[in-house]
């Protein structure tokens, strides 16, 4: 019977305790959520994650897995993506009953990058593939004072055109779109030329598009980040060279609030997001980046007198805003929830 009674105190002790729990208001750190997003996954300092998707006219599928190994390596090699690999994408395609070319179509995009938990498809487009030649036309007469005989090639160049786009799949807008003409594989007489002189040609011009493509991305792509810690007035983020951060960028320090899910699906589709402070990197290591703080702002937006760095956390998120932002109005609202809880705590 004693034992009996101390372990109904004990279970009623744990209820309290439970119900406690429950009841107190908890800070989401970043990265949790009801639902792993792409938005989410970045928040917790993860490499926003992609896909390629690559189609052709019908004369020039065969280009197809030629781009998308150009376009899949310079974004590998570029150490600001995470790029799902070729094989795993074209499962999913076949799976789900999916065509490479239907990935091309932006809502058909979109459904694969929620599959794939995926931030962005690149998609490549080659629309034409020529060789360009100058020959001696058969000149017979021509062609004999000059050593040659019967129609000989002179010179050759493929031409190439291709486009490459990017689509942020969570608001559904191009990031960056670009069309390309370009020259290569180039051969004159006395000089060796591939035998696929068409496949050798755009290998060379795919590989010079993609790369820079990729180098277009830096100012499009935001990059994400968590804060470290801030000591001295100063910021430390989980961000540096590698990913891309130099000095001078501006971040915005920034909180997440309520899921907004399908009220059919109850997927989480995005989620509000309030910003708290804009901060400009002053220091830049391998992995780590040091930022001053330019002012801070209010669970409504507005810009505090003076910065107030208590309203700066670790774990909170930041990202990368383009040059010449970073003024008093903008990002305010909608999710202050989350820091009036984390101020009750």
């Amino acid at each position: 019977m004693r034992y009996r009674r101390i372990a109904l105190s004990l279970f009623a002790i744990a209820a309290l305790a439970s119900a406690a729990f429950a009841s107190s208001p908890q800070r989401k750190t970043a990265g949790s959520s009801d639902q792993a997003t792409p938005q989410t996954q970045m928040a917790a300092g993860a490499k926003p994650r992609l896909f390629v998707a690559t189609s052709a006219e019908n004369t020039q599928s065969w280009t197809n897995p030629i781009t998308r190994q150009a376009l899949e390596n310079a974004l590998v090699n570029s150490g600001r993506f995470e790029v799902v690999a070729g094989a795993q994408r074209d499962n999913l395609l076949k799976e789900q009953g999916f065509a490479n070319s239907d990935v091309i179509d932006p809502n058909e995009s979109i459904k694969v990058g929620r599959m794939l938990a995926a931030r962005y498809v690149v998609s490549g487009t080659c629309q034409s593939v020529t060789v360009d030649s100058k020959s001696t036309g058969g000149l017979g007469g021509f062609g004999s004072k000059i050593g040659l005989s019967g129609n000989q090639e002179l010179s050759s160049k493929v031409v190439a055109k291709v486009q490459i786009q990017m689509l942020d799949l969570e608001s559904g807008s191009i990031v960056l779109s670009r069309e390309y003409t370009e020259k290569g594989g180039e051969s004159s007489m006395g000089t060796s030329s591939s035998s696929n002189r068409e496949e050798a040609g755009y290998r060379e011009i795919i590989d010079r598009v993609s790369a820079q493509f990729v180098a277009e991305l830096g100012a499009s792509v935001p990059i994400e980040a968590l804060v470290v810690t801030v000591q001295n007035g100063r910021v430390a983020l989980n961000k540096g060279a590698a990913a891309g951060v130099k000095a001078d960028m501006k971040f915005e320090v920034y909180a997440e609030g309520e899921a907004l899910k399908d009220p059919a699906t109850g997927e989480v589709l995005s989620r509000t997001t309030t910003r708290y402070a804009m901060l400009r990197v002053v220091e830049v290591q391998e992995k780590l980046s040091w930022a001053e703080v330019l002012r801070t702002f209010n669970d409504a937006g507005t810009p505090d007198a003076a910065p107030d760095l208590s309203k700066i956390e670790a774990q909170m998120s930041a990202k990368s805003v383009p040059a010449g932002a970073g003024g008093a109005a903008g990002a305010g609202g909608g999710g202050g929830k989350k820091k009036k809880e984390k101020e009750n705590n």
